[in-house]
């Protein structure tokens, strides 16, 4: 009897999330896609928004204007991005 043994390693890019506000949906939101093992950057313009408190999933946390902030990110064909600010 032959015996093979196959091991197989799946690969794929890790999944960004950009959160723009920090709001209260933010919060479980961000929490959710921690659990799916997103990279996960929220935005908010707000210092008492955007802190590691609110956030401590979150890798980054910017408090910063919203079209500055989306300046510096990669966006890419991984990257999903939820608007959830106060006036969009």
């Amino acid at each position: 009897m032959l015996l093979t043994c196959v091991i197989v390693e799946c690969y794929h890019p890790v999944s960004r999330l950009l959160v723009l506000g920090g709001g209260h949906i933010a919060q479980p939101l961000v929490q959710i896609a921690s659990l799916l093992q997103y990279e996960i950057t929220v935005i908010d313009d707000r210092l008492e928004f955007a802190t590691r408190e609110r956030f401590p999933q979150a890798h980054n946390v910017i408090c910063k204007n919203f079209q500055d902030a989306l300046q510096k990110q990669k966006i890419d064909k991984g990257t999903s991005v939820v608007i959830i600010t106060r006036g969009h």
